[in-house]
């Protein structure tokens, strides 16, 4: 697998981090999916383009309130690395 792109760390809202990783959408507001959504469809849109997936890994436990995060209202987050993989040959390694 080859790393196509890569965001360090990102301030993923922590509510969405059971449906950005595992799908589940079960304590989510009605609200809250469609912003997810948008967001998550920019980085899939990049993996599209090279034949990739995308991965959201949390880098530590540790949340904090911040008033920026990547997408929604101020609340609070978990640092995250966001990468796109691929098996594309053509693509070099952007690490």
């Amino acid at each position: 697998m080859n790393t196509y792109t890569k965001q360090q760390n990102a301030r993923i809202p922590s509510y969405s981090l059971s449906y950005l990783i595992n799908g589940d959408d079960s304590g989510l507001c009605a609200d809250d999916k469609p912003i997810i959504d948008k967001w998550f469809k920019s980085w899939q849109d990049v993996a599209d383009r090279v034949n990739g997936s995308v991965v959201i890994s949390p880098t530590g436990e540790r949340e904090f309130f911040t008033r920026f995060p990547e997408f929604g209202l101020s609340c609070e987050c978990t640092e995250c690395d966001i990468v796109v993989l691929t098996d594309n040959k053509e693509i070099e390694d952007e690490q």
